[in-house]
């Protein structure tokens, strides 16, 4: 052996591309599997009261938003990503307390505000 190396047959070509198509194919039963599986967790969420869904951080308009979505698309990273946007449009702002008098009662009411704002 001289240590050339050789180029692709035609067997072998074939073979990488039938090799190709099984990888992509199993890939994609794989994929379908896992919406299916997180889609009936996400129906069994659904099943709960608004109460429990606030203390998930999720709401049912999200829920059933996310359970129109075709079979293809995995609801549970949906309403991940809409729990995501929800909890970073609701950060309270931050307030610049002057100093001097009354610094204590100011910053008490800039605390009462932000517990205000975030409720």
């Amino acid at each position: 052996m001289s240590g050339k190396i050789l180029p692709p047959t035609a067997s072998s070509k074939g073979e990488i591309l039938a090799r190709f198509v099984l990888v992509s194919i199993a890939a994609t039963v794989a994929a379908l599997w896992k919406a299916m599986v997180n889609r009936r967790a996400v129906v069994r969420l659904s099943e709960l009261d608004d109460r429990l869904l606030q203390d998930i951080g999720v709401t049912r308009s999200d829920v059933d938003h996310v359970l129109r979505e075709p079979y293809r698309v995995d609801p549970s990273y949906r309403l991940a990503l809409r729990r995501l946007e929800r909890t970073r449009s609701s950060r309270p702002t931050l307030v610049l307390i002057e100093g001097g008098r009354g610094g204590a009662e100011a910053a008490r009411r800039a605390r009462l505000k932000a517990r205000l704002q975030a409720a």
